[in-house]
């Protein structure tokens, strides 16, 4: 899946996301069923250099928020073992398994990532 938003592209590596579901856990501090995904994140600078500041995922089903992490650009930096997070147009910068576990209660039908560049 990808998407173009001005002058970035997002992408997520594989194209269709890991995703399970737990029913029970051996952990009584997990109460209840869970759902976890994990993800690659590409981020393309399509016309011109961008400074990533941060990522946010959303967990959704239908319209509704079921969960959002966000991740700032020192956990972005802690994360990915870089620096800095600027990209030069025409080239990337992935940010590699991101984990997400949430309540399963409801389980979602969608993933949002959106960045802050």
């Amino acid at each position: 899946m990808s998407s173009v938003f001005g002058p970035v592209l997002l992408e997520s590596r594989p194209a269709h996301i890991f995703a399970a579901y737990y029913d029970q856990l051996p952990f009584p501090h997990f109460a209840g069923p869970r759902q976890e995904l994990v993800f690659t994140l590409g981020v393309t600078a399509v016309q011109a250099a961008v400074a990533l500041e941060g990522v946010i995922v959303t967990l959704l089903r239908g319209h509704q928020v079921l969960a959002e992490q966000r991740w700032t650009a020192s956990m972005l930096k802690a994360h990915t073992g870089q620096a800095q997070l600027s990209i030069a147009a025409g080239t990337g910068l992935a940010v590699p398994c991101l984990h997400f576990n949430a309540p399963g209660q409801t389980r979602a039908d969608c993933v949002q990532a959106r960045v802050v560049a």
